[in-house]
């Protein structure tokens, strides 16, 4: 399905204030109509090929929804200007909290970030890579919540369990059979 500007860019603007006023549903969804266009754009552009195509412009268009509900006629800037960041915002954010295999809570994910982003700087400064309390002490949090978040990066790089580990006798271990046995109660 194709979608494309229905009314003028002047129009809009007058539904736009008359929608600050008021608040009319009616209104809201004609402008929602009018640029359907936007999020078509830009889930083409940021889906990936994985086939989550239709999620993807759903997400766009609740970032449109968004942005025409906070969008201020009189702000001196067109609507697409507005929007466009708005919804590409909403589509990140969207891969952000469902690219990841096992749900991780969004502060640890974002301690990640800083994590890495301060591992690499003191990486630069120190010509060495740092040690925990060093990433701990920059961040001024401990240690823990360092190595909680360092542990988490396995859920988004999962291992398999037919890994194999050398173990003491130089044989090898693989990781399935390190993590449980068989229940002998059954």
């Amino acid at each position: 399905m194709k979608y494309e500007r229905k009314i003028s860019k002047e129009d809009a603007r007058e539904l736009f204030v008359e929608y600050q006023k008021n608040r009319d549903r009616d209104i809201r969804d004609q402008l929602i109509e009018n640029y359907l266009y936007i999020p078509q754009i830009l889930s083409r552009k940021y889906g990936r090929k994985n086939g989550d195509n239709e999620d993807i412009f759903q997400v766009a268009c609740l970032g449109l929804m968004y942005a025409v509900n906070r969008f201020d006629p009189n702000g001196g800037f067109e609507f697409d200007t507005f929007a466009t960041p708005t919804i590409i915002g909403e589509i990140k954010r969207h891969y952000r909290d469902h690219e990841w295999l096992i749900g991780i809570p969004r502060r640890i994910q974002q301690l990640n970030r800083e994590i890495n982003q301060t591992r690499s700087m003191l990486e630069q400064e120190q010509m060495r890579s740092p040690t925990i309390s060093e990433i701990a002490d920059h961040l001024n949090i401990s240690e823990e919540c360092i190595i909680e978040s360092m542990e988490s990066n396995n859920a988004y790089y999962p291992k398999s369990l037919s890994v194999e580990y050398a173990n003491e006798d130089g044989k090898s271990v693989v990781l399935m059979d390190l993590l449980g046995s068989s229940d002998t109660n059954i």
